[in-house]
């Protein structure tokens, strides 16, 4: 197909967006039809998260089943031609010099993208082992911190971030990523002879919040003086705040010739940070400042391009040099693996991935489900569908019927958090009520969205006579209502994701929202203040990122969506804590897992 033939289909059939169309316009002025068609594809590329175009080969990247034709038949053309003889001069270049347009290592990039990813990439490039504290002192710390003589990955995992100037700590949830943060930062307390400056951050609001907790929590539990308590810091804040970044138009205050005042700094949900954060980031970082980065790089990425942990970590086996070994070896008190591949990357001294769960011992299937979607198995496939896993029961939506029939599921499980609203039970136990139970969805429209979902189950809980007590029939306003913050308002303290219920004051029985803080206090504002919400019987699973409930249902469109990816199915997976699962998934679906139509729900015993 001719390039210009190329550009009137895509421009007739709406393959692409205004956004994209436009973009190209404004770089490429006078039109070229190839250099067009590369400009979009590279900003496609960029929207749906990635950082390049690789165009030595025919990978379906970008674009949905709709319109993958074209982006064959685009990247076809090119391999017949010198890609730098077809583009425009003034468009492409190599890098030295700013053009629009990137070709590195047969990839496309945008010049910005490309930038970062060599900055990041030269950062981490040369793994630099650091000699600040004698290895009789490290081996006492440890030895202090970690009583136990069997193997341990969380002694590991603090050796090496002692070891090294630049750390990645991976693990799923329940594997002790906190655990580890807290004693990497009392391994250093006890290790500095002087005051030591160390930070925590986390990409969003919430989940700094949650690591503050955490860490509070595990510092009851360790054997810790008074003084050392006092150095130990109280707070974590966004990267955002960290930065001095303006997260609405992503402008940066902080001065690029001012650097971070830290020694160490320890980030938390790394997977959510994107190419262009972590490049303002590693510049801002002294020569001198350790960076350690706790993540799952299983879980979902940020919406920004990149998904850097997962680049660095995926091919990390806790394998290590002879020389890292020989030293860890020193440290522990026993045998590390040795890798003996030559092709491993240069950081596998500086991973380590922990593998012991211990929120799911008594509830081994989430686990296994897990894995199924990581390995997509098809023999894992064919016990699902058997129902072979103990407690996970698998159905399936084929009508209205058992659409019907799944609603009406939904809501009963709601019927412990309406008899504890009935019973006038205590606020906080109705609160800690609804939070044992959430429905998740991957996208907010269609049929199997949050908005649908959410309105069809108050229908059903109106016909169960759950709802009966409406103060505000126009904005659907009632006793027992769960919102959910869309948008964070620093005057009344809430923020992106936080989910409060709606229940009469003791004063006046005025309807107020009741918001549960990580501290155990709560937060009460009165319903005319709240501008940006919305209903939370079912939320998304980007919104439930970092949460943890006893028992989730995980509803996924029934027809082809772009982000139902095996992170996202692994994320909500993941969330539940407890036994009792359901799931109901079309069965062709759930195969191909990541691109194909299904309905997946985890349903409460």
């Amino acid at each position: 197909m001719k390039t210009n033939k190329l550009l009137k289909y895509i421009k007739k059939n709406n393959i692409i967006n205004t956004t994209n169309a436009q973009f190209a316009l404004s770089i490429n002025k006078k039109e070229e039809p190839i250099t067009t068609l590369a400009i979009i594809c590279v900003h496609q590329a960029i929207i749906d998260g990635h950082v390049c175009l690789p165009i030595n080969e025919n990978k379906k990247l970008f674009y949905s089943k709709y319109n993958n034709t074209f982006i064959i038949h685009f990247l076809k053309y090119i391999k017949t031609k010198k890609i730098e003889n077809l583009l425009n001069k003034n468009i492409i270049g190599n890098g030295s010099y700013p053009t629009p347009l990137v070709l590195f290592k047969n990839s496309l990039y945008l010049y910005k993208t490309w930038k970062s990813e060599q900055s990041i990439s030269n950062y981490f490039k040369n793994p630099t082992q650091e000699k600040k504290y004698t290895p009789y002192k490290i081996k006492k710390v440890l030895t202090k911190i970690f009583n136990q003589k069997f193997c341990n990955l969380q002694k590991i995992a603090v050796a090496i971030s002692i070891l090294y100037k630049n750390t990645f700590i991976i693990g799923g949830p329940g594997t002790g990523k906190t655990t580890v943060v807290s004693k990497i930062i009392l391994s250093f307390i006890r290790l500095s002879e002087k005051f030591i400056k160390i930070k925590l951050a986390a990409p969003t609001g919430k989940a700094a919040i949650r690591l503050t907790e955490s860490l509070k929590h595990n510092l009851k539990r360790l054997d810790i003086t008074t003084q050392e308590k006092l150095i130990f810091p109280s707070k974590t804040i966004t990267l955002h705040k960290l930065l001095k970044i303006n997260s609405k138009f992503q402008e940066k205050i902080l001065q690029d010739n001012e650097l971070l005042d830290l020694d160490i700094l320890i980030i938390d949900e790394s997977s959510m940070i994107d190419i262009y954060i972590m490049e303002q980031l590693i510049k801002k970082l002294p020569k001198h400042s350790k960076l350690i980065l706790i993540g799952d790089f299983n879980q979902l990425p940020s919406i920004q391009p990149g998904n850097i942990l997962k680049d660095i970590c995926q091919h990390a086996n806790n394998k290590y040099s002879i020389k890292t070994a020989k030293i860890l070896k020193y440290f522990i008190n026993y045998e590390v693996p040795i890798s003996n591949c030559s092709t491993d990357s240069n950081l596998k001294d500086n991973i380590c991935i922990l593998k012991k769960n211990y929120r799911f011992i008594q509830a081994p299937h989430i686990k296994i489900l897990s894995q199924l979607i990581l390995k997509n198995n098809d023999k894992n496939h064919k016990k699902l569908f058997n129902n072979s896993y103990k407690n996970v029961i698998y159905n399936e939506i084929y009508n209205i019927c058992s659409y019907e029939n799944m609603i009406n599921t939904l809501t009963n499980n709601y019927e412990n958090y309406w008899q504890a609203i009935y019973n006038k039970k205590e606020l906080k136990q109705i609160i800690y009520i609804f939070n044992k139970y959430r429905i998740l969805c991957a996208v907010n429209k269609g049929l199997f969205g949050t908005n649908r979902i959410n309105k069809n189950i108050e229908l059903n809980m109106q016909h169960k006579k759950y709802i009966h007590n409406n103060i505000n029939l126009n904005n659907s306003l009632y006793v027992g209502k769960p919102i959910l913050i869309t948008k964070s308002n620093k005057a009344l303290k809430l923020l992106n994701g936080d989910i409060g219920i709606l229940m009469l004051d003791d004063v006046n029985q005025h309807l107020k929202a009741f918001f549960l803080l990580p501290n155990n206090s709560i937060n009460i504002i009165p319903v005319q203040l709240l501008t940006h919400y919305q209903t939370a019987w079912c939320m998304t699973i980007h919104k439930s990122q970092g949460s943890e409930f006893n028992t989730i249902a995980i509803i996924l469109p029934n027809k082809y969506s772009k982000l139902c990816t095996k992170e996202l199915i692994y994320t909500a997976i993941t969330r539940a804590k407890k036994k009792f699962l359901y799931i109901v998934v079309k069965r062709y679906s759930l195969k191909r897992q990541i691109h194909l139509h299904f309905v997946l729900a985890i349903y409460h015993n």
